[in-house]
């Protein structure tokens, strides 16, 4: 199995398991005050920061687990984030630099965020947004405490499914002795 189908396979594999212990808990949770939701998107990525590197751009896996009021209007919302986003190394081997073998490609990098903030939910759908400490680690790595910044457009729920619309900002500071920025972007869709 080639190293980019491995990336998509693992966090679709974790995001299932997910899925089949949360929605039991979704069917209980019909009549409590408190929405939960599990939302996963797939979108690209772009990297920044960590030196001299090629193949910065690649696929992006991103799982949500959130709670939140259930009634329409301005609420705190939590949630737990994973996911995973990197390079798929469609380029080139190895693009030499003087007194350099190879520059290597941008690492794929794994996150697992607490986040917190608010939503806005009304009968068009609903807008998050929330950020919180995120643990990032890179493939191959070492691994670093970080922050996490998303906003996600919710659209009204189709017999309890909702598409997701969600851009991901996230700084990992002092990984492997680098700093690095992660964008993201995806489209998905969740279970209330």
């Amino acid at each position: 199995m080639t190293e980019s189908r491995q990336l998509i396979c693992r966090p679709i594999l974790l995001a299932a398991v997910c899925v089949g212990a949360f929605v039991p808990v979704c069917v209980t949770a019909q009549e409590s005050a408190t929405l939960m939701s599990l939302e996963g998107t797939y979108g690209r990525s772009y990297g920044q920061g960590g030196g001299a590197r090629q193949n910065r751009d690649g696929p992006a896996l991103d799982a949500l687990l959130s709670s939140r009021p259930r009634r329409p209007g301005l609420h705190v919302a939590f949630g737990i984030a994973v996911g995973a986003q990197g390079s798929h190394a469609s380029g080139p081997p190895c693009l030499n630099l003087p007194g350099f073998d190879c520059v290597p490609d941008f690492p794929r990098i794994y996150t697992l965020g607490l986040l917190a903030g608010v939503e806005k939910r009304g009968q068009f759908g609903a807008a998050r947004l929330i950020a919180g400490p995120t643990h990032f680690r890179a493939d191959g790595g070492g691994a670093t405490l970080g922050g996490q910044a998303r906003l996600e457009l919710v659209s009204p729920p189709l017999h309890r499914m909702v598409a997701v619309l969600s851009t991901r900002l996230g700084l990992a500071w002092n990984l492997d002795r680098q700093d690095y920025r992660l964008t993201a972007v995806g489209l998905g869709l969740g279970f209330n």
